[in-house]
Formats: C-alpha cells, sequence, structure tokens
C-alpha cells in the first residue's frame, strides 16, 4: 500500500469539512488517526498478529507525514512527526515478508538513508532502485519495492 486506505481517507475528510485551509486542523486531525494507528498496529503486534500490525503501523506512518504537509519549514514538530514516521515504517518492516532492512548508502562524504527489500530467491536477483520526488517519500514508494521483491527484483 502505498498511502491510506479508503475508510481512513474518508474519516479525515469527514472531520476537515468546513474547515478551509485550516493547517493546524490538518495536522491535528491525520496526526489523531497516526496516533490511533500506532496504538492499535502495537496492540496486534503485541497479540502476534503481524500483518495487521504492519498494515496499521504503515498507515500510521504515511498519516504522520501527511500531517506535516502544510507545516512550515521550521516548524520543530515537522521533524519531530517525521522521525516517528520513520521509526513506525520500520517498526512495520520487521512484521513484513520479506522483511525491510534500513541501511545508509554511501554518497561522496555522506551517506542517504535506504530502505532494501530483498526478495525471497535462492540466487542473487536484479535491483532496482527508488528515488522519491520532492513531494514524496521513500515510505510512502513502499507499495512499488513490494510489487518489485514479488517479481523478483
Amino acid at each position: 500500500m502505498n498511502g491510506g486506505s479508503p475508510g481512513d481517507v474518508l474519516h479525515a475528510a469527514e472531520r476537515l469539512a468546513g474547515h478551509g485551509d485550516d493547517r493546524e486542523m490538518w495536522h491535528r486531525v491525520w496526526g489523531s488517526l497516526a496516533g490511533r494507528l500506532e496504538a492499535r498496529g502495537l496492540r496486534q503486534a503485541a497479540d502476534g498478529h503481524g500483518l495487521s500490525a504492519a498494515s496499521s503501523l504503515r498507515r500510521s506512518s504515511i498519516y504522520l507525514q501527511w500531517s506535516t504537509a502544510f507545516m512550515a519549514a521550521d516548524d520543530s514538530r515537522r521533524r519531530e512527526a517525521h522521525a516517528r514516521s520513520v521509526e513506525l515504517f520500520g517498526r512495520s518492516g520487521t512484521l513484513t515478508t520479506p522483511p525491510l532492512r534500513r541501511l545508509e548508502v554511501p554518497y561522496e562524504s555522506t551517506t542517504f538513508p535506504a530502505w532494501l527489500v530483498v526478495p525471497d530467491a535462492a540466487e542473487p536477483s536484479p535491483c532496482a532502485i527508488y528515488l522519491p520526488g520532492w513531494d514524496s517519500t521513500k515510505e510512502q514508494g513502499f507499495g512499488v519495492a513490494e510489487a518489485l521483491a514479488a517479481r523478483g527484483i
């Protein structure tokens, strides 16, 4: 899944209706939904429901990212929400098959954070690199990685 579930999006849209361009309301609605899904995902994981937990945690991660979409670049809540979203995404990845692995890819004098999805294959497999655009994140592109891994890439 690359984004939100239709039911979650409809719920958020209903809560946002009539609020025009209220950026704080946008942040509160998506942040609240993310918090509920995080709590649900953690309960599901504790109860041994890995697939459900992965879905809830992944959606929580994405909604945290969406919650900051209209914040000023220097708003500290933006950095906090992003860090938490990456943490939740990583947690969801431990519950998937194949699991996600967090990497730091060397580049010149620095590194870039990345997620690696390795298909379940006995032999080496082709590799694809997904580079998100300015208005998306690598976590939001997970559906692409999932589809490629299912095809042995």
